[in-house]
């Protein structure tokens, strides 16, 4: 095991309740879907009473109310004597009336091995609004075998040894709420072995499983097709001391199986026990799934002293039979497609989306296995849920395989094993919010866990606020302390070992590794991602605001890698790590204190967005990356083979035979068919990325807007900003055109801007003197697309340098006025005056006063000369006494 985790599973496999054990069977032969009788009783052998009401006899009276042999049951005894009859004659329908409550003194056994035809005997039950069946705590309520049996409009309660358990029935469930019921067994509300069931609308709640299924066990190669169907705030397992190694399936539990649910929840379910807990929403185990537009919430799987695995949904594939079970399941499927009632189900489980995700997936290189997915969901939403344990694996979801590769090869169509992959799990349009992996001694994959050796696919896939947490170790054996587990905790989104995992156009943010522990040696890793010997590969996928916290105390070097905090955004261990066009990690930090390799005791918080533990060629980057962005080490792939030795070369040696050399940057593999000849690759070393953005961005100055892989090997790009435009931030991918007022020339980070004196109206300009000088009678500051006029009262001269603020070259001189944009001073007009600089327009410019003048802009004005026939002392009027003219 990479991390310790087989150990676990094989124990919990050896260890299977009898209960849910199963022999292996063929399908059974396909039966028509049940549908309402249209024909009367016949073959019943009850006596008749004389107004045509059936009697067993004994007195017990069941009305028969139409024509075709309606039995209208208002008691226990008259449902029991119509459900004789039923069985006696091959087929009956029930009726019990609206709001009527048959309370029972013992469950309701339906034994169709009785009925006299060789046929399944055909049932029907119906209710009226508010009509139920209920146990009152004293019993099962329906136990049906070998029947084909119809369940409609009725709430089926209060059953102590589970409500509903169905062997070789073919049944349909429309309507139905079950609640109320448990079980010291296993399925509180359904327990379904070797049937094929069908739910619509179906509520089941309240219902408590001691040991497996809380509302429902599927189990003995039967199949479940679940539409518009609620199981809520059901759970499964017990504190109680228990020879059981495990407990799985709050909601759920289905075994060797074939599961189909669409629009359907499980909320607020749950498994805890002492020893290990799986799937508190739900625990598949070699189960054939297909989910569509199913949500699972607030659901928590909790084992203190064990581990708690799959807090939503946990899936498991069990090594040797799964292939029988696998494809009998579906050919049992196929069947059910054909005959369903629900043509909107059919539609949905058999429409195009999957046909287009497996078109656009993009998975040609791989190789895999011809049989189905193990798990196929469209539309699969996990919130709030969270498992807590000594060990903790999948907040959301958990996956693993107990068994090794060996195990799990197809068989080709002439039984012989083909070495590919087997196709494990695919998860398209998930969501995975607020999910907790939380442990004493580990946790890993706060949204997700894959432990598997088959391949894994995920697409448009949103996982965000996710944790794997390190809790404050108490009760923790000594022995798991510090030997075993230094406090692990790895992939806070994600966690793979193993896998070959294709994780396409996802999303993963604000996912956090972290301890809260003061007491262990940790080492916390992967923020968002933690890949360990799983050959992982992301397409179009963003690792955004993540984070590997730490607050306890590094350890000194340990058994996985030891020690400290690292790797914010993505942690590669070993294995091969394909990153191909379209990944972005940014964002991302350490906090807390850094891992010793550093030698950095102090705390920290650095940007952090991927560390590589192994050798070369553990990462390997697939160019082109995103446009503005770069990486180092850029080369071509290309098939290189041994050269002839000198002494057979043009002889006897063909180089197109000769072995082809290794390179770690150009794996090839033809097992899966895996090969980067003629793609460009960038290698990643190991050691931190403690970069703000990976793959790096664009130098500033420079812009990066082709996908050609030769523009994308360094910092430079495409190329320096062109001229007229320019480049400012790091990732520039179209240059910015130079704004009026400026000018930029090649390379430009910012725009240079004009000088005060200059302007230019224009876009582009890449040279200074493409700023052109103010004209007079306007000013221009720095950075001016457009010349401003003067202000009134100032002016800026003819001769003298372009104005560079609105102030101009100087106030308007005495004698003189400057209305707005004045290049020169005009003159006061003849007769008026202005005695004071800075007038602004000609009603500035005073009139002189009574016997005197003045020229064209002047400053005073002057008395008048004496006209003719007048004197004074110096020939013109004055303002002195006895001086005026006379």
């Amino acid at each position: 095991a990479v991390l310790g985790r087989s150990t676990f599973c094989c124990f919990a496999l050896s260890m299977l309740p009898l209960a849910l054990l199963s022999l292996a069977a063929a399908p059974p032969p396909p039966v028509s879907p049940p549908l309402p009788p249209s024909a009367p009783l016949q073959n019943c052998t009850i006596v008749s009473s004389d107004d045509g009401d059936a009697t067993d006899g004994e007195g017990s009276l069941v009305q028969i109310i139409d024509e075709a042999g309606t039995f209208l049951a208002e008691s226990e005894a008259g449902l029991r004597v119509a459900l004789q009859c039923g069985l006696q004659s091959g087929r009956a329908n029930i009726r019990i009336p609206a709001q009527t409550t048959i309370n029972l003194t013992s469950a309701l056994e339906v034994d169709g091995s009785l009925a006299a035809e060789a046929e399944l005997p055909v049932i029907n039950i119906s209710g009226g609004g508010g009509a139920a069946i209920d146990a009152q705590g004293r019993s099962g309520v329906l136990f049906a075998s070998r029947v084909s049996l119809y369940v409609r409009g009725l709430r089926i309660a209060n059953g102590n040894q589970g409500c509903v358990r169905l062997y070789r029935t073919l049944a349909r469930f429309e309507d139905v709420s079950v609640e109320g019921c448990k079980t010291p067994g296993n399925g509180g509300g359904f327990f379904i072995e070797h049937s094929q069931v069908a739910f619509e609308r179906v509520l089941i709640r309240h219902c408590v499983a001691a040991q497996n299924g809380g509302g429902v066990v599927l189990t003995g190669s039967g199949s479940l097709v679940a539409l518009h169907s609620s199981i809520a705030h059901c759970s499964a397992g017990s504190y109680e001391e228990s020879a059981l190694f495990y407990f799985g399936g709050g909601g759920l539990a289905a075994e060797h199986s074939a599961l189909f649910m669409a629009h359907t929840n499980i909320t607020d379910c749950r498994v805890h026990s002492r020893t290990n807990s799986y799937g508190g929403g739900a625990y598949l185990t070699s189960t054939y799934s297909r989910f569509k537009s199913v949500k699972i919430g607030r659901c928590s799987a909790r084992s203190p002293d064990g581990l708690a695995a799959g807090a939503g949904l946990s899936v498991k594939s069990i090594a040797g039979d799964r292939m029988n079970f696998l494809r009998a399941n579906v050919s049992r499927h196929s069947y059910w497609l054909e005959v369903l009632p629900f043509t909107e189900l059919r539609d949905d489980l058999s429409g195009i989306s999957w046909r287009e995700l497996a078109n656009d997936s993009d998975v040609g290189s791989w190789r895999a296995a011809e049989e189905p997915w193990l798990l196929d969901a469209y539309d699969l939403e996990v919130v709030d849920c969270a498992a807590e344990g000594l060990y903790a694996y999948g907040g959301c979801i958990d996956y693993v395989d107990a068994s090794d590769a060996s195990e799990h090869r197809d068989v080709s169509k002439k039984g012989e094993p083909t070495d590919v992959p087997f196709k494990a799990i695919r998860l398209a349009a998930l969501s995975l919010i607020g999910c907790k992996a939380s442990g004493a001694a580990f946790a890993g994959g706060g949204g997700i866990s894959i432990y598997s050796r088959g391949l894994v696919q995920i697409h448009n896939a949103h996982v965000a606020n996710t944790a794997a947490e390190i809790l404050p170790a108490q009760d923790v054996p000594a022995q798991d302390i510090g030997v075993n587990f230094h406090g692990l905790a790895l992939g806070g989104g994600f966690l793979v070992q193993l896998a070959f995992t294709s994780i396409l156009n996802s999303a993963f943010d604000t996912c956090e590794a972290i301890s809260t522990s003061p007491a262990l040696d940790q080492t916390v890793a992967g923020g968002g991602i933690a890949a360990y010997e799983a050959t992982t590969r992301l397409k179009n996928v963003n690792v955004t605001s993540c984070a590997a916290r730490l607050e306890g105390t590094p350890g000194a070097l340990g058994r996985y890698t030891g020690t400290g905090a690292v790797s914010g955004g993505v942690h590669m261990a070993s294995g091969l790590g394909l990153f191909e066009n379209g990944v972005l990690l940014s964002k991302s930090q350490v906090i807390g204190r850094r891992t010793v390799f550093d030698g950095l005791a102090a705390p920290l918080s650095p940007p952090n967005q991927l560390y590589v533990y192994g050798v070369v060629g553990t990462l390997i980057w697939v160019l082109p990356t995103l446009r503005g962005r770069w990486l180092p080490s850029v080369y071509l792939c290309e098939e290189f083979r041994k050269p002839c030795p000198p002494e057979k070369q043009g002889t006897t040696c063909n180089y197109t035979t000769q072995p082809i050399l290794s390179d770690p940057g150009c794996p090839r593999d033809p097992k899966y068919g895996l090969s980067m000849d003629g793609k460009y690759v960038s290698l990643g070393v190991s050691g931190a990325y403690d970069a703000e953005t990976l793959p790096y961005l664009c130098n500033p100055g420079y812009y990066g807007n082709s996908a050609n892989p030769l523009e994308q090997n360094t910092g430079t790009c495409t190329g320096l900003c062109p001229a007229g435009n320019y480049c400012p931030t790091p990732g520039t991918v179209d240059p910015i055109i130079c704004p009026a007022g400026s000018w930029c020339p090649e390379g430009s980070i910012f725009p240079r801007v004009c000088d005060a004196g200059y302007f230019s109206n224009q876009t582009g300009n890449s040279k200074r003197d493409q700023c052109e000088p103010c004209p007079p009678g306007f000013y221009c500051e720095m950075n001016s697309a457009y010349a401003s006029p003067c202000d009134a009262g100032r002016y800026s001269g003819r001769n003298q340098e372009p104005s560079r603020t609105s102030s101009c070259f100087r106030a308007c001189p005495e004698g003189y006025y400057c209305p707005t944009g004045t290049a020169q001073p005009i003159e006061c007009p003849a007769n008026t005056y202005r005695g004071m600089v800075g007038a602004r327009n000609e009603s500035d410019c005073e009139p002189c006063r009574p016997n005197m003048e003045s020229k064209n802009g002047s400053s005073v004005c002057y008395f008048e000369a004496c006209p003719a026939g007048f004197y004074s002392r110096n020939g013109k009027y004055s303002a002195t006494p006895g001086a005026t003219c006379q």
